[in-house]
């Protein structure tokens, strides 16, 4: 370990509690940043209710460099993707730094090792994931024209992380691209007509407004569908009842 830089296992209250607030420090200076919601942050990372973890494991890392946390990391085994895509990938997720190469190197590293025990026999780390394929994926890679703001579960990073992770030994795996669709009157009306075109090619298909009396039959159709429409995506796992059920009440 380099001078000056010590890494832990979070262990207590208060490292969940520095892990949660690290990248509010990070990115306080970034007009783009839109900060997560302090208590989302530590549902997803919950065990006990965050539904993920009935099927995964995961260990959580601090980066400190003189006494002062610099970085984050969680090495993460999800049992039901090794089963789906029968393989023995891992994760890492949740990761933010300071631009300190030594840094991102050792939390990397950390990850590396405690999946090792997570998934015995591990043979890939990827990431990030934070903490599942259906979650937040990937860093974000974006150039000047595209900056601003994050929309809904979608990452966002300083471009400088991507050069972390290359200098820690991780290649890309897979361009995943988000397409930004304006919404206005003409959007509407194009829809509609589109709507319309659909409705005649299939006389047999209907539309009605979701049932709210009836909302957790409606949420198991939510499942099929949602499923059955992203099961050939790369990296998918579907979704369990108790993971919808959750992102419903969410």
């Amino acid at each position: 370990m380099p001078e000056g830089l010590s890494l832990s296992e979070v262990s207590s209250r208060a490292d969940l509690r520095e892990f949660v607030e690290l990248p509010y420090r990070l990115y306080a200076a970034d007009p783009d940043f839109v900060p997560p919601l302090r208590g989302d942050v530590r549902w997803m990372l919950d065990t006990a209710k965050n539904p993920f973890w009935q099927h995964a494991r995961r260990t959580l890392f601090l980066a400190r460099r003189g006494g002062r946390i610099v970085g984050r990391i969680a090495a993460i085994a999800d049992d039901e993707h090794n089963r789906v895509h029968a393989d023995r990938t891992a994760f890492f997720g949740f990761f933010e730094c300071e631009d300190d190469p030594e840094a991102a190197r050792a939390l990397f590293d950390a990850a590396a090792g405690a999946v090792a025990k997570l998934l015995p026999g591990c043979d890939k780390l990827r990431g990030p994931v934070n903490p599942s394929m259906n979650d937040e994926v990937g860093f974000l890679l974006a150039a000047e024209s595209e900056s601003g703001p994050p929309v809904l579960m979608m990452t966002y990073n300083p471009a400088y992380y991507l050069d972390l992770a290359a200098g820690a030994g991780f290649a890309k795996e897979k361009d995943l691209v988000a397409l930004l669709a304006p919404i206005d009157d003409r959007s509407f009306a194009r829809l509609g007509r589109i709507t319309d075109a659909v409705r005649r090619r299939n006389p047999g298909l209907t539309f009605r407004t979701i049932r709210m009396d009836r909302f957790p039959e409606e949420l198991a159709k939510v499942k099929e569908v949602y499923n059955g429409a992203w099961e050939e995506n790369w990296g998918f796992v579907p979704m369990t009842s108790e993971e919808l059920d959750a992102m419903a009440k969410k």
